[in-house]
């Protein structure tokens, strides 16, 4: 048989379309990617009130920022369409993080997947200063409660008054001015709750506008009479269990105080209230409630001294109350077992009983046990059959 000429050109045809049916059309890959593009939100964080208006018909951002924001490292936080990113010339725009130069239009490049690109022209635009400069609130902190200031917005001057004793040398005052205002003593700027002033004479603030326009206040800080308060009102020694609490006589200027037998009265602390702005020592000897330590085997001469200087002096007295007879084991356990055994405790035969497991070692057990009185006396355990003498207590 004649073999045909054009069985070539079919095989070479199915080859061609069997390599053609392997190829991608770059037109398909290109579908596949994302052409969105859009910037969706535009914000400088830190910036109250600083949210941009985007308009996606002109593809335009405008951003209002108070008259005294530096617009030349301005931080912008940012959202854009899925895959994309955002450049502004060819630095990659990191929201958050990136700063840049507002003093001037700043076109943001909004790339898409596709490598399609958008522009976005931002404005920043400041507002007209503002003029508000009143001081609204001045106190200081220190004191308690705050004391605070009485503010004459006619006459623009601010009256406090403070305990007798306050130094007025180093105060710190905490204040309130109207946004976007500073506050000055002379040239120096204030910081609220941190800035320290002499008030021993009168001080001139002055509130400074966003505009630059000024306001002076004068704070005159005055002290109050002398306190003639020189009262003990509360004494007890909150370090035993109970607290024991003191009966004062406020008339016979009197503290008396009754505590257990037991007690070492040679280091006792005494806790107590005094009346404010008074002092307390003994024989010249600053006292601080809570803390300091006194032999109260004799009788123990308070004095408050008020801010006048006038003095009180309280007599302190401590009375041991009688030894307790009281002579009883009232829980006994051995805890350190799993689980804690528990004694049954008879009075009437003076015997405790325990039963622990099989395996328990005698020979080495401590005893947990509560007795009436808080002396350590040798006490006989029955544990089972076995009499031990117990040499450790909880």
């Amino acid at each position: 048989m004649k073999k045909s000429a054009f069985l070539p050109v079919k095989k070479l045809a199915v080859l061609v379309a069997v390599i053609l049916a392997g190829i991608v059309s770059p037109y398909a890959l290109k579908a596949q990617t994302s052409s969105e593009k859009q910037l969706l939100t535009f914000s400088f964080a830190g910036i109250s009130g600083a949210t941009g208006i985007i308009n996606q018909t002109s593809f335009t951002v405008a951003v209002t920022v108070p008259f005294s924001t530096d617009l030349t490292a301005l931080v912008a936080t940012f959202t854009s369409s899925t895959n994309s990113t955002v450049n502004v010339g060819i630095t990659p725009q990191a929201s958050g993080t990136t700063p840049n130069n507002f003093t001037a239009p700043v076109v943001y490049t909004v790339i898409a997947q596709n490598l399609s690109t958008r522009n976005y022209t931002v404005t920043v635009t400041k507002a007209a200063a503002r003029t508000e400069k009143v001081l609204s609130a001045f106190e200081f902190r220190v004191f308690t409660p705050d004391i605070i200031g009485t503010i004459n917005e006619s006459s623009h001057t601010v009256a406090v008054t403070v305990p007798f004793s306050t130094d007025l040398t180093t105060m710190v005052a905490t204040f309130t001015i109207s946004p976007l205002a500073t506050m000055k003593i002379g040239a120096t700027v204030q910081v609220s709750g941190t800035t320290i002033n002499d008030f021993t004479s009168a001080v001139t603030y002055t509130v400074v506008a966003e505009n630059s326009t000024t306001q002076n206040y004068i704070v005159t800080v005055t002290k109050a009479a002398a306190s003639a308060q020189r009262d003990i009102t509360a004494f007890s020694f909150a370090g035993l269990t109970p607290v024991v609490n003191g009966t004062i006589d406020p008339v016979a200027l009197t503290i008396n105080l009754t505590v257990p037998f037991a007690t070492n009265l040679a280091t006792l602390a005494a806790t107590f209230t005094n009346s404010p702005y008074s002092t307390v020592t003994i024989g010249g000897v600053p006292q601080v409630s809570g803390t300091t330590a006194n032999d109260f085997t004799t009788d123990k001469v308070y004095r408050v001294t008020a801010e006048s200087g006038a003095t009180k002096d309280y007599t302190v007295h401590v009375t041991k109350l009688a030894a307790s007879g009281a002579n009883q084991i009232l829980t006994f356990s051995f805890a350190g077992l799993t689980p804690a055994v528990t004694g049954t405790v008879n009075h009437g035969t003076l015997t405790i009983s325990l039963t622990v497991p099989f395996a328990t070692d005698v020979t080495n057990l401590v005893a947990t046990f509560a007795p009436t009185n808080t002396f350590d006396r040798g006490l006989f355990v029955k544990v089972a059959t076995r009499f031990v003498t117990s040499v450790a207590n909880g």
